[in-house]
């Protein structure tokens, strides 16, 4: 009688284990599975804050406007035919139909004029065609007031939120650029007429106007800001004495810092978004708490990847190997990972090959004066470069100095500046 009075109050207990004991294993997993996403999530901000200097991206990036230097030059930009209004911005200032066509019908020269990879060895500048020459010539007081609004007022602003995440729009860059390319363009025909200061006020109203665009930190902003930064190194190279602090300021360009941090920043806006109660608006993703928890996951896996960035060997760095390892780190289940994954890691090597690049015009900027004040002899023919493993060569010869990279890069991009450069004992002659 007591044994089955025992047994029947143990089936009770053993009923209530089965239910709890799974509801505590689950409970469980999902304090653990929470403690782990947390103690990933506050590696990624800690590896943000390093890069931000102790700051998160929305510390360092609060929301801002556009300025009144960035109205005030595109509304110059609107004399000069090119729109640098945002999109969809009504009220704002847009080029009038034939404003528009007279600058479009100069850009195809004025790109070719500009190309940085046909820069000659000697950095002679070359003459631009008559249309455009007539175009620069009309333009110059439209110019001149864009490069003293850029050297006497504070540098320009765009309006830019990066807390929208997905939403992020990016300022009118596309515009920014054209107007850069004639201020570049005037800096080059005042050089060739022996108009030295001029050219180098031109050059340094770029320069801040450049330095605006690549202190942003969205990738587009980056890549433009590189592009640019070749047109005004090519230009610099055709210089025939070296302005003064530009030497120290081009070898001291951490573009590579730079490239991480807007790589960071894409990574970021995923994360911001996934804190997002609803979908942002147009997201069309659906339920958005699946889609909240795939990003997460995508941020988790994707930012210890990016970390390993700066301590890859960047001159035999294969970016197209790089993604493909990154993938064979996301499991297929994870289709919004996957897809999200970025496919631009060959602006890694780039940006460091721009960055050797901005070091050799300084080198030949410092032997054009060398020589053309008969400096003493160097003391070196050959000095570290700014990659490790690559050093720069001293050939001395009879119409002056080559300056080039000893050793490879294997992933430069398309179409890169030159790495070797011939500092002619006589000024350079301009093109004909």
């Amino acid at each position: 009688m007591t044994s089955r009075s025992g047994s029947s109050r143990r089936w009770p207990l053993l009923a209530v284990w089965l239910i709890v004991a799974p509801i505590g294993l689950l409970s469980g997993a999902l304090w653990f599975l929470r403690w782990r996403g947390a103690r990933a999530d506050e590696a990624i901000e800690a590896s943000w804050r390093r890069t931000l200097g102790g700051r998160t991206f929305l510390e360092r990036y609060p929301a801002t406007e556009d300025n009144r230097t960035t109205l005030g030059l595109e509304a110059l930009g609107c004399g000069l035919g090119i729109d640098m209004a945002p999109i969809e911005t009504p009220g704002r200032c847009h080029p009038s139909p034939e404003a528009a066509s007279r600058f479009k019908a100069i850009q195809p020269a004025l790109k070719k004029l500009l190309d940085p990879t046909t820069i000659a060895e000697d950095g002679a500048l070359a003459a631009p065609p008559v249309a455009l020459a007539n175009y620069l010539a009309a333009s110059r007081p439209t110019l001149d007031r864009a490069t003293a609004l850029l050297l006497t007022s504070p540098a320009p602003v765009w309006k830019l939120n990066l807390a929208a995440g997905f939403h992020l729009k990016i300022p009118n860059f596309l515009g920014v650029s054209n107007l850069e390319r004639l201020l570049v363009a005037q800096a080059r025909e005042q050089a060739r007429a022996g108009r030295i200061d001029a050219a180098f006020e031109g050059l340094e109203a770029a320069w801040k106007y450049n330095q605006a665009i690549l202190d942003q930190p969205t990738l587009i902003g980056q890549l433009i800001g590189q592009t640019i930064l070749k047109m005004q190194l090519a230009a610099l190279r055709g210089m025939p004495r070296a302005p003064a602090g530009w030497p120290a300021r081009l070898t001291d360009l951490d573009l590579r810092h730079r490239m991480f941090m807007a790589l960071q920043a894409d990574v970021f806006i995923a994360f911001h978004t996934s804190t997002f109660d609803r979908p942002p608006p147009g997201a069309g993703v659906r339920p958005w708490w699946l889609a909240r928890w795939a990003l997460r996951d995508y941020t988790r896996r994707v930012q210890p990847i990016l970390d390993e960035l700066p301590r890859r060997e960047v001159r035999s760095f294969n970016p197209d190997d790089f993604e493909r390892e990154m993938r064979d780190r996301m499991p297929r289940w994870q289709f919004i990972a996957r897809q999200l994954v970025p496919n631009f890691w060959d602006a890694w090597p780039r940006t460091a090959h721009l960055e050797l690049a901005s070091e050799l015009t300084a080198l030949a900027l410092l032997e054009r004066e060398r020589l053309a004040t008969g400096g003493p002899p160097r003391t070196f023919h050959q000095r570290p470069s700014r990659v490790e493993g690559l050093r720069w060569i001293y050939e001395d010869l009879p119409l002056g100095t080559r300056i080039r990279i000893d050793g490879r890069f294997l992933y430069p991009g398309p179409r890169p500046l030159p790495l070797t450069f011939l500092v002619r004992t006589a000024k350079p002659a301009a093109g004909t």
